[in-house]
């Protein structure tokens, strides 16, 4: 158990995850940086799904970002347009997704935080005229990572529904041999 009283096979997938991530990004791997993230938030949904529920959809990822990553995303972004673009990244390694075709989420840009993505997405919302938002990288990074401690501190004061996580956590791989 670690300082939030997770199982160790939970914690030990949440810093591999980390890890792979951090492995992208030094190497400059972008996109399958991002491809890590959207799952790692995939997988977190699935964790906090209610406890008859078998299957996670796409509304556990939106739950789970709703309640914990939101607000740690310093950009005007909804847990719809991150549904769409984890779909457009997983699906087409692309901005667009069913969901943006569709006007259900805005396409998400990417940007490195060198190259501030504020003033990206009013450079980006001049020239096309459409409703895109753009989000750096490194600050999606540093979200997920907080919002996984928010999660980890909602099931410590949530003990019960932390057992539910606990118990699903326990399908979750441990370390292959190497």
């Amino acid at each position: 158990m670690d300082e939030f009283g997770v199982p160790e096979q939970l914690a030990v997938a949440i810093e591999d995850i980390k890890k792979a991530i951090d492995c992208c990004f030094e190497e400059n791997s972008l996109i399958p940086g991002l491809i890590i993230v959207y799952a790692t938030i995939d997988i977190m949904g699935w964790l906090n799904m209610p406890e008859s529920q078998k299957d996670s959809s796409g509304d556990d990822f939106r739950n789970w970002a709703r309640k914990f990553l939101i607000q740690e995303l310093p950009l005007e972004c909804n847990a719809d347009d991150l549904w769409g673009a984890r779909c457009g990244i997983l699906h087409s390694y692309s901005a667009e997704s069913s969901q943006s075709r569709g006007s259900l989420a805005r396409k998400v840009h990417y940007a490195s935080k060198r190259l501030h993505a504020k003033e990206l997405q009013e450079l980006y919302e001049e020239i096309n005229k459409d409703d895109s938002v753009v989000i750096a990288i490194e600050e999606l990074y540093e979200a997920i990572k907080n919002s996984i401690v928010n999660f980890l501190e909602f099931l410590e004061a949530n003990p019960e529904h932390a057992e539910i996580v606990f118990q699903r956590a326990k399908k979750i791989f441990g370390k292959f041999p190497v």
